[in-house]
């Protein structure tokens, strides 16, 4: 089939072997595809399967996909009916070329970037343009460099790949003026909440499940809301200290509070 010199259309198809793959994948001209079958084929984003969803109206998940060419980059800054969320956590690398075509999303998008396990300074200055929000989950250490120039952004940063964060980085991190998540964190210490305790923006804390109560009273100066959902109890002290949050104060987990706490 992969001989075929006219367009295939192979929408019904949902599995297929490696081999079959591999063999489709030289195919030379148009295919038709659903989504399963393109992302066996396919493994980089191409600028055809980008354009199938310019009229797309939801969010568009592109996560199969572990490359993406310029073309392609290029073709998706043009989308602007979908679902304001752009699924791109496929992706183990990133061109300089490619990120600067997909920051020219608006401010609205949300694009996860989480199948990156490093990132550069210089591709950080790229994908710090966009204004929106970016999921970098799949990044477990930041190099303080790094941080400084991500810290630039204006938009939101999920970073729950972080099982720690060193006080020079949660110091350059302060500098955002965006929300963060930082869900991974189990534990933190009393310099580095002070570092992120920003009143400016969102802080989502949700890894961790007990906070003494002076790192509470640290964390109450942020107003703008404050998640702790991992947290399973409360002290009296802490809860006092954390009612001084202006925003919204999630603390889903916990079961139970006593009088003088609630």
């Amino acid at each position: 089939m992969a001989k075929h010199k006219g367009g295939i259309s192979l929408f019904g198809l949902t599995s297929i072997s490696n081999t079959a793959a591999e063999a489709l994948a030289k195919h030379k001209g148009k295919f038709k595809l659903n989504d399963a079958a393109s992302g066996i084929i396919y493994k980089k984003l191409s600028e055809e399967i980008a354009f199938e969803y310019r009229h797309y109206d939801r969010k568009i998940n592109l996560s199969k996909f572990t490359s993406i060419d310029i073309k392609a980059a290029i073709a998706l800054s043009y989308l602007e009916n979908f679902d304001r969320v752009l699924d791109l956590s496929g992706l183990t690398s990133l061109s300089k070329e490619a990120a600067k075509e997909l920051v020219k999303q608006d401010e609205e998008v949300s694009i996860s970037l989480s199948g990156l396990t490093s990132i550069s300074e210089e591709l950080a200055a790229e994908i710090v343009k966009h204004n929106g929000g970016l999921s970098l989950d799949g990044l477990t250490t930041i190099p303080d460099e790094v941080m400084k120039i991500l810290a630039n952004s204006n938009g939101d940063f999920s970073f729950c790949g972080l099982t720690s964060i060193s006080g020079s980085a949660a110091k350059a991190l302060a500098k955002h003026n965006g929300g963060c998540w930082l869900d991974g964190l189990t534990s933190l210490s009393e310099d580095v909440a002070a570092a992120l305790s920003e009143p400016r923006r969102w802080l989502s804390l949700s890894g961790m499940t007990t906070i003494s109560d002076e790192t509470a009273k640290i964390l109450s100066r942020n107003k703008e809301g404050l998640g702790l959902e991992g947290l399973i109890s409360l002290s009296e002290a802490a809860a006092v200290a954390l009612s001084q949050v202006s925003g919204w104060l999630h603390l889903n987990s916990l079961t139970s509070l006593t009088d003088k706490a609630a």
